[in-house]
Formats: structure tokens, sequence, C-alpha cells
């Protein structure tokens, strides 16, 4: 039952509830009396019964409100959250989500993985592993992954450049 049929069955037993005690008021037999005094009960019963319809109804409709703010308020601080980041190549060709410069503040600088960010969700990259070459990062939520070059640093020699001398001298093969 509907809201809007629970509350006109209320109203239809309610009017039937007092046409029965009007015609109450003018009777003299016992027999039909008690017949529409039973009748009068039905009918307080019916609307009881279409008075609590009609409550569960506006219930259920306040509890859908209540949630639907609670999403629209979730939705807005994400759009607040969402307009600090831009997407960016962080290198090796792999992208992800990084807090604008003008955002930055005291914030440490971090990645939010895109995969999780396009579903509204921030999730931060975490270097999981690194080998010789690469650093590995990866999203704790999808479990995405991304894999960034190393990048030497000035205490670390430049083994990727290294290339052995030339020698004037050759041997002879025999």
């Amino acid at each position: 039952m509907d809201d809007i049929s629970a509350f006109a069955g209320l109203i239809t037993s309610l009017r039937s509830a007092v046409e029965i005690t009007k015609a109450i008021m003018g009777i003299g037999d016992t027999n039909t009396l008690q017949t529409k005094m039973l009748d009068l009960t039905k009918e307080i019963m019916s609307a009881q019964s279409c008075a609590l319809a009609t409550q569960s109804a506006q219930l259920e409709l306040s509890q859908g409100k209540r949630e639907l703010e609670g999403e629209l308020a979730k939705l807005k601080a994400w759009n607040m959250e969402k307009y600090r980041y831009e997407l960016q190549n962080v290198g090796s060709g792999a992208v992800a989500y990084v807090l604008k410069q003008s955002m930055r503040g005291s914030e440490p600088i971090h990645w939010i993985c895109a995969n999780c960010f396009q579903i509204g969700k921030k999730r931060f990259l975490n270097e999981s592993h690194s080998d010789l070459h690469f650093v590995y990062y990866k999203c704790q939520e999808c479990a995405g992954k991304i894999r960034i070059k190393k990048v030497p640093q000035a205490s670390e020699p430049d083994l990727g450049l290294f290339e052995p001398a030339a020698t004037s001298t050759s041997r002879k093969m025999c």
C-alpha cells in the first residue's frame, strides 16, 4: 500500500465512522444499536490500520531522505577533495593523481591511485618494493600497480651509461 492510498483509506474510514456515530444517536432498538456499534468498531480499526500504514510510509520516506542527504554531503565533500588533485605522468608512462602545487600546504607529496580516484575513492599508492632499475608502487584498495624507473642519485654511479673504453689493439683470431 503506498502512502497516498493509505492516507485516502484513513480519510474514508474516519468519514464512515462519523456517519455511523450520527446514525447511532437516533437508534432506540438494542439490536440495531449493537450492529451499528460493531460497524463503528470495524471502521475505527480500519482507520487505525490505515494510519499505521501512512505513518510507516512517512517514516520510510524520511529515512530515504536522510540517506540521500548523507550521500549528497559525501559527493560534495569528494568534489571539493578531487579539485585539489590533477592527473599527471609520474614517470615511465605511469599516471597518478598528484596534489596540485597550489593546494599542497604542509601535506607531504603523495600519489593517488587513478583507478580508485575515478570511482570516488582517495587511495594512496605506496611503495611496495624495488629492484635495480625500478621502484614499484601498489594501491592497497584495488591492487593497481605502477613501476617507475629509478633516477640515479648523486652518490650512486650511473651504471646505465657505462661503456667500456675501446682499445686500439686488436687480436687476431686463429
